[in-house]
């Protein structure tokens, strides 16, 4: 089986032992056809040319969001129960 992504309007594949980066930012969706589950290692880099100051106004959205996905996770785990 193969598993593609699409984000914007660019689809890939995984290829065995190679990374696959894309920004989360865009449409995405992803799509596995195989037997097998997929595992995906997700984490978040900054954009290298951000400031202090731009990552010091960031800081609270990205905390917004940490507590909202931390809220999301504790409701998905509830209602699988």
């Amino acid at each position: 089986g193969k598993q593609f992504i699409r984000v914007s309007d660019e689809v890939r594949t995984w290829e065995e032992g190679k990374c696959l980066v894309f920004n989360d930012a865009f449409d995405h969706q992803v799509w596995n056809f195989g037997t097998q589950p997929r595992t995906v290692l997700f984490f978040d880099l900054w954009h290298p040319s951000l400031s202090k100051a731009d990552l010091a106004a960031l800081q609270p959205a990205w905390e917004a969001l940490r507590e909202y996905g931390e809220i999301a996770d504790r409701f998905e785990k509830q209602a699988r129960e």
